[in-house]
């Protein structure tokens, strides 16, 4: 089959921006509700989720990744499981990633990474479920979570293991697409490989382009980061964006088509 999703990241402001974004969305008719983390920015469920949310809520399953930002809920006494029910989720198990099927796709979903050990053991559940579905012929493998692996906005020269882990990961099982927020704007990569473009000159359309394409969505509702002069990823950038914006992906056997939306919901 096929299936509709709508992706926003670093929304939880309670701001009118937000609410915009949230009613692009709405009119969508989505299937699935992705988020790239930071649902929370000190502020109540309601404001920063609930309200702003409530009719897509009503109509689309929500899958969220935990950003930086979303530890805040503690201090609020409560924890991110009293709020979610986490897909193959384990007892034991203190962070928040998982993976779910849905259509014609793959999902896997990453947790905000703070120590080695969280990020190998991230690292090892994230190979044993890309290899797992590769061997099953799902036809798209999907990542998201909330630090961005390239970028050329304000985390451009912020260095972490997972920046380099992840995408030889990516590289070795053909990831297609990689979504992050954590900084507040629209980027587009080109495809990259071992990080080398490759078939870049396919743009804007790619027929199986040797490579992972790379989004970062964070303008959903928080103030917005510019440009980095002098980012060390800006050759592997196609397209940067400050800007308001959620997602759209439109996905069948065959096809993954994206799109960015404005708030007033323009391309």
């Amino acid at each position: 089959g096929s299936l509709r999703a709508v992706m926003v990241g670093d929304s939880g402001t309670g701001s009118k921006i937000q609410a915009g974004i949230g009613s692009v969305m709405e009119g969508l008719d989505a299937d699935l509700f992705l988020h790239t983390g930071d649902l929370i920015y000190n502020r109540s469920l309601s404001s920063g989720i609930f309200r702003p949310y409530r009719t897509l809520l009503s109509k689309s399953c929500l899958f969220a990744a935990r950003g930086n930002h979303d530890f805040d809920m503690e201090r609020m006494g409560v924890e991110w499981r009293d709020l979610f029910t986490i897909p193959n989720d384990e007892s034991l198990r203190t962070d928040v990633y998982y993976s779910f099927d849905w259509g014609p796709a793959h999902f896997l979903v990453l947790d905000y990474i703070i120590t080695g050990a969280q990020m190998q053991e991230q690292l090892a559940f994230a190979e044993r479920d890309l290899s797992s579905a590769r061997s099953r012929g799902v036809p798209w493998l999907i990542i998201y979570q909330h630090l961005p692996l390239y970028t050329a906005g304000a985390y451009a020269n912020y260095n972490h293991p997972i920046r380099v882990e992840l995408p030889e990961l990516c590289d070795r099982y053909e990831v297609d697409l990689v979504c992050s927020g954590h900084d507040h704007n629209y980027q587009r990569s080109y495809p990259t490989l071992g990080r080398v473009v490759r078939d870049g000159w396919q743009d804007p359309v790619f027929e199986r382009p040797r490579g992972t394409v790379y989004i970062v969505t964070g303008g959903g509702g928080g103030h917005l980061y510019g440009e980095l002069p002098g980012a060390r990823d800006r050759p592997f950038i196609r397209t940067f964006q400050s800007v308001n914006h959620c997602m759209v992906f439109d996905i069948s056997p065959g096809e993954l088509r994206a799109r960015a939306l404005d708030i007033e919901g323009e391309t």
